[in-house]
Parts: C-alpha cells; sequence; structure tokens
C-alpha cells in the first residue's frame, strides 16, 4: 500500500578486533635454524568503539500502521558472519604481514639467524 512504509539508513561505524587462536599455532623445527610456523584461518574476535547512528528515517503518511524497522536486528544484520568473514578477506594481507612480524620477532629473540617459513591455513 503506497505511503505505509517505513525506511531507516544507519551511519555505522566500529573498530574490527581480527585474528588467530594462538594456541592453534604450531612452531616446528624444519632443520638446524629453520622453523615452519603453521597458523590457523584468520577469525572475527570482536570489535571496539561501536557507533550507529540513524541517518535518515522516513515514515510514509500511513507508516502508522506497519511496524516499526528493529535497529537492533539492522545492527545484527551488519555484523553477521558474511560481513565478518569480509573484514577478515579485505584485510587478509595486512594479518599475514603482522602475523609474519610478530613470530618472526619472538623466534629471532631466541635464535637470531633462525629462518622462518609461514604456513597459513
Amino acid at each position: 500500500m503506497p505511503g505505509s512504509t517505513e525506511m531507516v539508513f544507519l551511519q555505522y561505524n566500529f573498530t574490527a578486533k581480527l585474528g588467530i587462536d594462538g594456541e592453534k599455532v604450531q612452531v616446528k623445527k624444519a632443520g638446524d635454524g629453520e622453523y615452519v610456523v603453521s597458523i590457523p584461518e584468520f577469525i572475527f574476535i570482536g570489535y571496539d568503539k561501536p557507533t550507529f547512528k540513524v541517518a535518515v528515517e522516513d515514515g510514509g503518511v500511513l507508516s502508522w500502521v506497519t511496524p516499526d524497522v528493529d535497529k537492533v536486528e539492522m545492527i545484527n544484520k551488519i555484523l553477521n558472519d558474511d560481513a565478518r568473514d569480509e573484514y577478515i578477506d579485505s584485510n587478509e594481507d595486512l594479518l599475514k604481514d603482522q602475523t609474519k612480524v610478530f613470530f618472526n620477532s619472538l623466534i629471532n629473540g631466541i635464535d637470531p639467524d633462525a629462518k622462518t617459513k609461514f604456513d597459513f591455513s
């Protein structure tokens, strides 16, 4: 029925926390001074500093006969599993670089001449 729709546009922003389950990392000696670091898949750990603002809310002339838009449900859709996977995919190169720097610094702190190879799941 014309004029009976309700529309809401949300502006949202948050800091995604992405990483790995450190318990699943394996470091194996592969030879003299050589190590293979097996890294599990990257995961969406959580988020911080979420802000959600209604940018536009438009109720038609007869919108009072339609149910209100559930803003909590909208936020849950924004942060659903598919969206989380997209954040991981779009940051994969950066995550790999940071992981290499982190584990290289740990291993080279013990064996400065060590060479590492990374196996990402």
